[in-house]
């Protein structure tokens, strides 16, 4: 399988084929500006979605389940895959039994195999199944545990170090957890290892990214639980440091994102993480912000029917205007060995309010699919390139310094909350074993790199 490199992913660069829409795009050329672009894909795509797993494994990025609302919440256990060489859809026909239809799951990488984690399903069905796809035969197969699985869940997260999988936190739609759970896959065991330090607070909708450079775990974003039962849409994080199995508190310096929850998130040269999308109060106002602003500068008075059949100089004019590169909410960068924020200059098709979307990274670029952005679920493939803003990836400062702010200056040139799923649910059956990962399982990062349910999809 080939390895997952700039160089074996050339269509995401905007090679002949997976070229972006040059009608989505502006070729901003400038220093320090990253793009949104929408690359061309061949084949028949997934239908809409949100809450699915998406991640990349060699040059594939594979995406299962998730659910959409069309009359009632629809659940989905399908399985596909782009091939980033080729920049083309593909429907695998995996044999074996898949995992049920879900949506909230975890899903990780080690070797060849994507495991699967938990996860909600039609009516009070919230799992604590853990599944594998084999992906160089394409079969799916049950994995046992040797020890009591950790309960039922979803909206957790889930990262591989080594051949071990390291999940934290999520809910069951009563209790919101922050446990901290090992599986070895080797020896086929779940493990809930003594930590010491203050643990992230019980939350779901996070991001767990394991970030090499830094020697951590990061925790990040999630909605929590008031004490009033309120939403608590947080902004804080915490890292693990797997040699010592201690918590800290993730001290920034920067700017920092909102609060948020359901955003994604990826690691770029194994040190910076970039956060994508979520939801949280700032994004139910700039969801109807954005949208007043889209009409106001289109010179549209009759609503959104009227703002789609614009044409003409208006129009381009509120076009080009969505595209012009400026600080978006939906796009952030955390050095995590600096452990500074920066929210960088982006030009294209900004993502807007999305939440619920998958995120996979090849070297500087990202691809982002599907999603809900407040009003439906989406379909579609954004991609980002980090490139002018992280240069040689891996050496250059993502600082929000000037010269990022001249560069889009000079060049001069989106909902109410509509989805957490239905809120009757029960846990899974529950097991706990305390143990060790740090000496047990090893320190550092050594170790190796079908049907639909309920019938219809959202259009």
């Amino acid at each position: 399988m080939a390895a997952a490199s700039a160089a074996s992913v050339h269509g995401v660069r905007g090679a002949p084929v997976g070229a972006p829409d040059s009608a989505a795009s502006t070729d901003t050329g400038a220093e320090g500006v990253a793009e949104w672009t929408v690359p061309l894909l061949d084949g028949k795509p997934p239908p809409a979605r949100g809450g699915q797993a998406g991640l990349l494994i060699g040059n594939l990025f594979i995406v299962f389940g998730g659910t959409f609302f069309k009359e009632k919440f629809r659940y989905l256990n399908d399985l596909w895959v782009v091939d980033t060489d080729s920049m083309q859809w593909h429907k695998p026909s995996a044999e074996g039994r898949a995992p049920s239809a879900r949506y909230g799951h975890a899903a990780a990488v080690v070797g060849t195999s994507v495991y699967v984690f938990g996860g909600k399903g039609p009516g009070s069905s919230v799992h604590n199944d853990l599944h594998r796809l084999d992906v160089e035969r394409w079969t799916w197969s049950l994995v046992p545990s040797t020890t009591a699985p950790p309960l039922g869940r979803f909206g957790h997260s889930m990262a591989a170090v080594g051949d071990k999988l390291v999940m934290f936190g999520g809910w069951d739609g009563s209790t919101m957890f922050n446990d901290l759970w090992v599986f070895d896959t080797a020896a086929a065991s779940w493990v809930k290892p003594a930590v010491d330090g203050p643990p992230p607070s019980p939350r779901h909708g996070h991001s767990l990214l394991l970030a090499p450079a830094a020697n951590r775990l990061v925790v990040w974003g999630g909605w929590a639980e008031s004490p009033r039962g309120l939403p608590d849409y947080r902004s804080d994080g915490r890292a693990l440091n797997p040699d010592t199995m201690t918590w800290e508190r993730l001290r920034v310096t920067g700017e920092r994102p909102t609060g948020r929850y359901w955003h994604s998130a990826g690691m770029v040269a194994d040190r910076y993480m970039v956060v994508c999308g979520g939801w949280g109060a700032s994004e139910m106002d700039a969801s109807a912000k954005e949208a007043a602003a889209a009409s106001q500068a289109a010179g549209v008075t009759g609503g959104a029917s009227a703002a789609a059949g614009r044409t003409g100089l208006a129009a381009r004019a509120a076009a080009a205007a969505a595209a012009a590169p400026r600080r978006s909410r939906s796009l952030w960068v955390l050095d995590t060995v600096e452990r500074v924020w920066a929210q960088p200059v982006a030009a294209g098709r900004h993502l807007g309010v999305r939440y619920g979307q998958s995120l996979a990274v090849l070297g500087p670029f990202g691809l982002l699919f599907g999603g809900w952005d407040g009003v439906k679920s989406r379909a579609d493939i954004t991609q980002l390139d980090l490139t002018p803003v992280l240069g040689d990836v891996g050496s250059a400062s993502i600082a929000d310094d000037a010269s990022a702010e001249a560069a889009a200056a000079e060049h001069g040139h989106q909902h109410a909350h509509a989805h957490d799923g239905d809120r009757d649910f029960s846990g899974g059956p529950a097991g706990a074993h305390d143990g060790g990962f740090g000496d047990e399982y090893g320190a550092g990062f050594g170790g190796e790199e079908g049907d639909y349910a309920d019938g219809d999809y959202a259009q």
